[in-house]
């Protein structure tokens, strides 16, 4: 059985549950890292969902038409949502297919 399709391997579920924690417990207790990670990060947000699907689907999330839109995007969204990427390994989880980036020199990128 492959392991990414079984949810286990490295682009699997359990990874993505993993980090999709890694995050919250980032947000809400080592706040010093994410402002110093969030003022390394460079680029816009494309609005494009990838980190939406992370784990499961947003329900905020709505596609119509071949666009992506986040209902609570200006407002009520939660405090991960707004810090992702937080540095390079959640932009991992989207294939690094995304608007924001981090310089290689960013000691809190990897």
């Amino acid at each position: 059985m492959d392991d990414a399709r079984d949810g286990i391997g490295p682009t699997g579920g359990m990874v993505k549950f993993t980090n999709k924690f890694r995050r919250w417990v980032i947000c809400h207790f080592k706040r010093d890292y994410l402002r110093k990670s969030l003022s390394a990060r460079q680029g816009d947000c494309l609005q494009c969902g990838k980190c939406c699907e992370l784990f499961y689907r947003c329900p905020a999330l709505v596609k119509k038409n071949g666009m992506t839109r986040c209902l609570i995007y200006h407002r009520g969204r939660p405090v991960q949502c707004r810090a992702f990427p937080i540095d390079n390994k959640d932009l991992a989880d989207v294939n690094f297919k995304c608007g924001y980036f981090f310089s290689s020199s960013n000691p809190w990128s990897s």
